[in-house]
């Protein structure tokens, strides 16, 4: 979907699951600067700006409801 790596589907993920950038960092190990990086590219690949946008954007193709 969107053609997002592997990286970006886990940080998308995590965003669905209502997780914030420092929770999805901890998760996954990695660097809160990390996850912002692949939500840039993330917003670039699904034409959205902001998270919440994001999130109800991939709500409408995962059939999650926030």
């Amino acid at each position: 979907m969107f053609q997002l790596t592997p990286a970006e589907l886990r940080v998308a993920t995590g965003l669905v699951q209502g997780l914030d950038t420092q929770q999805i960092a901890t998760q996954h190990q990695i660097g809160a600067q990390t996850v912002r990086f692949h939500l840039k590219s993330i917003f670039a690949k699904t034409g959205t700006n902001h998270q919440a946008q994001l999130v109800g954007l991939l709500a409408r193709f995962t059939g999650h409801h926030s």
